[in-house]
């Protein structure tokens, strides 16, 4: 079986792949939708603490979308498409890596809560 950060690592470059197949199929357009989902997947991201637990995915999600920008401003649409696209799919690793890393978290702290649980039983039962 994966382990989670392989299942998300290869869930991302399916998700580039895809990407990069679907925009030879509308390069004429202007893709502000393709920047503004980019844009939610960077607020979902740092939603999710990635400033905390995936500060270099997210910096790099945030650079990509500035350039998607640029190329937006310079009417390179294409360049604009593909740098929005990988922007969102480091967001959406920076999302994924945040959320495994607070959910470890918290796993951690229950089990030194059931730990201290057990401890304090201990010292109760021999009193």
């Amino acid at each position: 079986m994966l382990s989670l950060s392989k299942r998300v690592l290869n869930c991302s470059i399916a998700l580039l792949s895809a990407a990069v197949f679907m925009s030879g199929c509308s390069s004429k357009n202007v893709p502000l939708d393709t920047i503004s989902t980019a844009e939610s997947a960077i607020n979902r991201a740092s939603e999710n603490k990635a400033e905390v637990y995936a500060p270099l995915e997210l910096r790099i999600a945030k650079e990509k979308l500035e350039k998607a920008k640029e190329f937006l401003k310079d009417k390179k649409y294409e360049d604009a498409r593909m740098s929005a696209k990988e922007a969102e799919v480091d967001a959406r690793l920076a999302e994924e890596k945040a959320k495994t890393k607070e959910a470890r978290k918290i796993a951690k702290e229950i089990l030194e809560s059931i730990e201290a649980l057990r401890e304090e039983i201990k010292r109760l039962r021999n009193y």
